[in-house]
């Protein structure tokens, strides 16, 4: 069974859980693009992660940094591709030499 509770209209833009030290440990604030802010009680089940949940999390976001570092490593390979295209256009030749050799 999935529960599910509608926050806002708009795009949702933050949200924070309180720490495990205070006292609203069971507290989540949500906000959203308009600047509303909605703070949501959760239950016990949620503020408890299964060792599974965990690493499935961590291999998610080791799988994401890979990909946005590809992502990156991509575009400088494209930038400099291009820059030496650029560079090669611009070959200055000795057409004194040119003509000779010709």
């Amino acid at each position: 069974m999935a529960y599910s509770h509608k926050v806002s209209d708009h795009a949702l833009s933050a949200i924070s859980i309180c720490p495990e030290s205070s006292k609203c440990e069971s507290l989540l604030a949500i906000g959203d693009v308009q600047g509303n802010i909605n703070i949501l009680k959760i239950g016990e089940s949620l503020l408890r992660i299964d060792e599974q949940e965990r690493k499935d999390f961590d291999e998610a976001l080791r799988r994401e940094k890979e990909r946005e570092a590809q992502i990156s490593k991509n575009k400088r390979r494209k930038t400099k591709t291009k820059n030496q295209k650029a560079d090669d256009g611009d070959i200055e030749y000795d057409t004194e030499k040119l003509e000779m050799e010709f």
